[in-house]
Formats: C-alpha cells, sequence, structure tokens
C-alpha cells in the first residue's frame, strides 16, 4: 500500500502461514477502503490493473466484472480468465502492487 516491501524464505519455519496471515490482516485492513471507493465511483489503481464499479482494466482494456471468472499469478503474470478459462487481459505481476487485494476485490465483486 505504501510501497514498502519485505522478503521472507522458506528458512523461517511457518513462513507460509504468516505470509497467509499478513494478506489476511491486510485485506480486513485495506478492503473496506476499496469498497467504499469504488461505491463512491472511484478509480481504484493497483499499478498497473485499475478498478471501479465497471470492471477491472489492464491499459486500455476493460473486463466487466461479471465477465471475470478467476484472476492467478503465472509465472510473472497476472492473468485474468473469463467463464471459458480464456485469457482476457494480464500484466506484469510486478507491476500490480498488492495483487492479492485485487484478487479478493475480484472474488467478492462476481459473488454480487
Amino acid at each position: 500500500v505504501d510501497g514498502a516491501t519485505l522478503a521472507f524464505g522458506p528458512s523461517i519455519g511457518g513462513v507460509q502461514d504468516l505470509v497467509e496471515e499478513i494478506r489476511a490482516r491486510m485485506a480486513e485492513h485495506r478492503l473496506p477502503d476499496v469498497r467504499a471507493r469504488i461505491a463512491e465511483g472511484s478509480v481504484v489503481s493497483f499499478g498497473a490493473v485499475s478498478v471501479s464499479e465497471a470492471g477491472l482494466s489492464v491499459g486500455t482494456r476493460v473486463v466487466a466484472w461479471d465477465a471475470v471468472a478467476d484472476i492467478e499469478a503465472e509465472a510473472d503474470e497476472l492473468v485474468v480468465r473469463d467463464a471459458r478459462g480464456e485469457r482476457v487481459a494480464s500484466a506484469k505481476l510486478d507491476d500490480v502492487p498488492n495483487a492479492f487485494l485485487l484478487a479478493e476485490m475480484a472474488h467478492e465483486r462476481r459473488g454480487k
């Protein structure tokens, strides 16, 4: 959120559990603000990807929320897929800060 980077490696016992807990706490803290901003009509930027009430945008490509079936990390990319599993948009993962928040937001929006 503020650009700070923290790296954990496999040498730390239970690192995956720690990472999941950090993600859960960050989502708990940040998602209400993201939801509110979108509800107010704002566009929220996750670096190369932007989200709004209408959907998500990558460059000039706009994908409506009802067309987003999945967002996942593949190699070094964040990939957006439709219901057929087709890739409809992508961005370099390094260019999408807090990609897990974006994925959680998309999961919530698909549930509406």
